[in-house]
């Protein structure tokens, strides 16, 4: 196992047949560990007033709680002592426990994605071969 970024590690399996499987994961103590790139994108995103569901589609492992933390543990580091409700001027549509795959244009995309496959079926069979 090699080390891919601060975040994500490469892990190699050799098998017992002599072939091998690759992946990359992420790793650390908590559930989803961000890397400092990452970190200052959550940020920036927040500064520039990004609507929630853009910031929540960026980071779908976190829920809205999880950005917050994250947000407020990234200004204590950088000194600054303001709060999401000041910084964030955008309505907030989703609750803290609610994630990306609880947005609603999360779900307007599966209906999107959903009805056009079926649109593709629909349209094969018609066609005269």
């Amino acid at each position: 196992m090699d080390k891919a970024d601060e975040v994500k590690r490469h892990l190699v399996i050799e098998w017992r047949d002599g072939t091998t499987s690759e992946t990359i994961f992420r790793s650390g103590k908590t559930k989803y560990t961000m890397s400092k790139a990452e970190r200052q994108k959550m940020v920036q995103m927040i500064y520039d007033q990004h609507p929630q569901w853009e910031i929540l589609r960026e980071f779908p492992e976190l829920d809205w709680s999880g950005i917050v933390h994250r947000f407020y543990r990234e200004e204590r580091l950088a000194g600054k002592k303001g709060s999401i409700v000041e910084t964030y001027k955008q309505p907030r549509k989703y609750t803290y426990q609610q994630s990306w795959k609880d947005a609603e244009e999360f779900q307007q995309g599966l209906t999107i994605q959903s009805s056009s496959s079926v649109l593709r079926v629909y349209l094969n069979a018609r066609r005269p071969y």
